[in-house]
């Protein structure tokens, strides 16, 4: 009875295996292009200098200890035919700083900056935005932090934004109406009371009921003032802001510019005007 060779078909096998095995690691590996407008974990950098991670109340973990001049970077983003905002997720007990996003090295071309405020914890998150100048293809991303001493703030994840897509018959600037109505009671106005939510400027008679559908977020203004309402759902003072502050009018104004709106159309009232002379 004939018995094949089995051991040489057996190293034959191993040996083009091996073959191609040594054939395939001559050609480098293609690395994949992440998508600049998908949600992506601030944890998840290619590289990183002066920060460290640590578990966030979200879910997963955020950058943190971040100090002036830290940054971290994030290889192959794709930005497609063009990108035109950037959302970033982030968190401050201090003063906060500045995002600033470059490409392709901590130096690179500066294409926008966010602002971080503070947020009144490390784990207190908002998402702040930014507009970002025109940037296509695909780049190394780099988000620089800058601001003051000590650590600035916490970083979860950012997101990109891309342009209007299609044409339009409108072509021009967005512009938005602007009141600076709103006082609070000891806010050293002409006015010298609330308008806000009452009637008169007075605050509400003792007992009465205000009845509101919305209540203002408060969080990022700087000045407030408390009000005689109860407390609010989940237990913090019910306080507002005015407008006769200059520090709430240029929170107003940076809004708009961080959403793009090119202008503030302004109301103003005058005296009476008469033809008799």
């Amino acid at each position: 009875m004939y018995i094949p060779p089995v051991r040489k078909y057996v190293f034959k096998s191993l040996s083009a295996i091996m073959l191609v095995v040594m054939v395939l690691s001559l050609f480098p590996r293609a690395v994949l292009a992440a998508s600049a407008f998908s949600q992506t974990p601030a944890s998840s950098f290619s590289s990183q200098f002066g920060i460290q991670l640590e578990n966030s109340t979200e879910g997963g973990q955020n950058v943190a200890f971040i100090d002036n001049g830290d940054y971290i970077a994030f290889s192959n983003v794709d930005f497609g035919s063009g990108a035109s905002s950037i959302d970033v997720r982030v968190a401050s007990n201090n003063n906060g700083g500045q995002i600033e996003v470059r490409l392709d090295n901590p130096n690179g071309t500066l294409i926008g900056t966010v602002t971080v405020p503070g947020t009144g914890g490390w784990q207190s998150w908002v998402t702040r935005s930014a507009p970002v100048s025109s940037v296509t293809g695909v780049h190394t991303l780099f988000l620089k932090f800058t601001g003051g001493t000590g650590n600035l703030f916490n970083v979860l994840w950012f997101k990109f934004n891309s342009g209007s897509s299609g044409d339009g018959d409108v072509v021009g600037h967005l512009f938005a109406g602007y009141q600076g109505w709103f006082n609070a009671a000891g806010d050293g106005s002409p006015n010298g009371g609330w308008v806000h939510w009452s009637k008169n400027s007075s605050a509400p008679s003792a007992g009465g009921n205000v009845n509101f559908e919305l209540y203002p977020d408060t969080r990022e203004y700087s000045k407030l003032y408390q009000t005689d309402l109860a407390n609010l759902g989940n237990g913090s003072p019910a306080k507002l802001f005015s407008s006769y502050d200059q520090d709430t009018v240029n929170k107003h104004f940076e809004w708009m510019k961080t959403y793009n709106i090119d202008g503030a159309a302004l109301q103003r009232f005058g005296a009476d005007e008469s033809d008799t002379p």
